[in-house]
């Protein structure tokens, strides 16, 4: 089962000119983790393309982009990390409880 987090960014993902703070952390299951790597190019980091796969921008309902992410301050970029190594914990704490 998947968990999910709503946060605020410290900064915001600028997009079109808005800068968008509300976001949704998802923890992945294998396939979402396989569909953000199929198209990455050769260039690209996979934990930045998990990261982008993982957060849903609220007000837009969709994914930010890799670059989108990219683009996005280090504090921001630090603030999904942490909601996202959260969410793995509790997640692993979950598969402990149902042994």
């Amino acid at each position: 089962m998947a968990l999910s987090q709503q946060t605020t960014l410290p900064i915001g993902i600028e997009i079109d000119g808005k800068r968008h703070k509300n976001v949704i952390v998802t923890t992945l299951t294998v396939a979402d983790s396989y569909k953000a790597l199929s198209n990455a190019k050769e260039d690209e980091y996979i934990g930045l393309l998990e990261l982008a796969q993982m957060t849903t921008i609220d007000d837009l309902g969709r994914n930010p982009t890799y670059d989108e992410l990219a683009g996005a301050s280090k504090l921001d970029g630090d603030h999904l990390a942490n909601v996202r190594f959260d969410l793995e914990k509790k997640e692993m704490a979950q598969a402990s409880e149902s042994v």
